[in-house]
This record gives C-alpha cells, structure tokens and sequence, in this order.
C-alpha cells in the first residue's frame, strides 16, 4: 500500500505541517494531495514506503 508524508503550509501561517497518506491505489493518494493543494501551498511528498 502506498505510503506518503505530506508537508503544506496552510495560508497565513509560518510553519509547514506535515500529514501522512495512505491508499490501496496511487490515484486514491492523487486525489487526497489534491484537496490540501486547493487549500494550502504544498512543500514537499516523500514516499515513506521507500525508506525501509
């Protein structure tokens, strides 16, 4: 299952938060960066899955 760590800054704020996806497809994982990006400036998507 794909495993992602998103970090996005929310508008009017300083410090980047971080939030971590999970999804049985790579489209279902799309569509979660999808609604943070339409609200919030995204900083960075690393693949936790690839780390071990």
């Amino acid at each position: 299952m794909p495993q992602y760590l998103v970090t996005y800054i929310k508008k009017g704020e300083e410090r980047p938060r971080t939030k971590k996806l999970s999804g049985d497809r790579i489209s279902d994982i799309y569509e979660l960066v999808f609604e943070i990006e339409k609200k919030h400036t995204i900083v960075a998507i690393e693949n936790t899955s690839l780390n071990k």
